[in-house]
């Protein structure tokens, strides 16, 4: 794997570091450097050896001091910089907003994972969509340990992008909220939670512009799912949907279709939520007519 931030798409720093990047290990080594120097020349006897010696120690014992008082002093008084070094936050400590794009991405391609007691959350898209990779990775890097990272598909060359968040437990209401045995399903209390900003990251993930409609790929959802789906879109937003059902090689596949008297309001409450390089998904251009 390549770190995005190596590969300069980005320039920000990590986000989780307890203590800004100091001089002091370079001082150290400097000085540490002058003391075994100074050493050797006085135990051979040169002039002013012993001088460079006690120099070298001064100037160690300084510099311990000062990189000591620094780290004191953010381990205390300035205490940790982000969620990411406290790993004690609850379900009401992340902000409403990001409560409501975590639904919405959860019914798109987001991955959640319980490896253990606590779960993560999992960001994975191609690299043609680095972009709002990158926008979804400014919204959560506070919960994130790592930097997102590029990767390579050697059997068909596919460039991904992806990253995780750390493990917490207040990812766990999601987890059991959309997983079922480790399947993800529609929660039956989704319409307690779809928001306006959750529709826009949904349709973001999984959406595309038909002809005269919109379109969700909701391939992966069970019929019931869908018309659970198409339900609350219609009490929570009114717009009127339809299914669209696709053929697979063993099974049938079922998406949520917004029909063309619903395009006005569908656009009216996803725009203002959408990130700037998805608005082309806005664009009607697509095959689609309604049924």
């Amino acid at each position: 794997m390549l770190s995005i931030f190596n590969s300069h798409l980005v320039d920000c720093p990590f986000p989780s570091n307890l203590i800004n990047l100091e001089y002091y290990p370079l001082l150290l080594s400097f000085t540490l450097l002058v003391t075994t120097l100074s050493a050797v020349i006085s135990f051979h006897g040169y002039s002013n050896g012993i001088l460079i010696l006690l120099l070298g120690l001064f100037s160690t014992l300084i510099g311990m001091s000062l990189w000591f008082k620094d780290v004191t002093s953010e381990a205390t008084s300035q205490g940790p910089h982000t969620i990411a070094v406290t790993k004690d936050f609850k379900l009401e400590d992340i902000p409403q907003n990001l409560r409501d794009i975590i639904i919405g991405l959860a019914l798109g391609d987001l991955h959640i994972s319980c490896p253990v007691l606590n779960s993560r959350l999992c960001f994975k898209g191609s690299i043609i969509y680095r972009e709002y990779i990158l926008h979804l990775y400014s919204l959560f890097s506070v919960y994130c340990g790592t930097a997102p990272s590029v990767y390579t598909r050697p059997s068909t060359g596919d460039v991904s992008v992806s990253f995780n968040t750390l493990t917490y437990a207040a990812f766990n209401f999601y987890y059991e909220l959309f997983y079922v045995n480790g399947v993800k399903i529609v929660p039956p209390i989704i319409g307690q939670y779809l928001t306006a900003a959750s529709l826009a990251y949904w349709y973001m993930d999984d959406g595309t512009a038909g002809r005269f409609g919109y379109l969700f790929c909701t391939d992966s959802f069970s019929y019931e799912d869908v018309c659970l789906l198409i339900n609350v879109l219609k009490t929570n937003f009114d717009l009127d949907c339809s299914i669209h059902t696709r053929k697979g090689r063993t099974t049938k596949h079922y998406r949520i279709y917004v029909k063309s008297n619903s395009v006005e309001k569908f656009v009216a409450l996803v725009k203002p939520h959408m990130h700037s390089s998805m608005l082309y998904k806005l664009t009607l251009r697509g095959a689609y007519k309604d049924s």
